[in-house]
């Protein structure tokens, strides 16, 4: 393995003598804004007066054998007839059975597994939200 090189050591660190505190040490005149300065350079732009527009260009085809445009046709109002209809009354017994609908199978759930499986999805919401901000 070959020598290592020597490195010099970093130089010592001098630290100015502290002044009084209630004083305050002027800007050096390069920054701008020093007091030498009368104020901001003035800086503008010149801009030239536009010359006025031309007349107005003439079309370069004749529009004399160009025919007028057709008129829309009037919109028509459709309206339908309004017809009533009085509900017929239909006895108890001769109406059909309902479909079950997905409501009657929820209510057939008991309500301790119901309150596990939200507990299960709370859970997981829970520990999809910590691993989208904890990442």
């Amino acid at each position: 393995m070959p020598p290592r090189p020597r490195v010099l050591p970093p130089p010592p660190r001098i630290i100015p003598p502290a002044k009084a505190s209630g004083s305050v040490a002027a800007a050096p005149s390069s920054y701008p804004g020093s007091g030498s300065e009368a104020g901001p350079k003035k800086e503008t732009a010149r801009i030239g007066i536009l010359p006025p527009p031309a007349a107005a260009a003439t079309p370069a085809a004749k529009m004399t054998k160009t025919q007028p445009l057709m008129p829309a046709p009037p919109a028509k109002v459709h309206s339908a007839p309004l017809s009533t209809i009085k509900p017929a009354i239909i006895p108890a017994a001769a109406k059909p059975a309902a479909a079950p609908s997905i409501f009657d199978a929820l209510d057939a759930v008991p309500t301790p597994i119901a309150a596990i499986i939200c507990t299960i999805s709370g859970v997981t919401l829970l520990i999809q939200i910590w691993n989208y901000f904890g990442s």
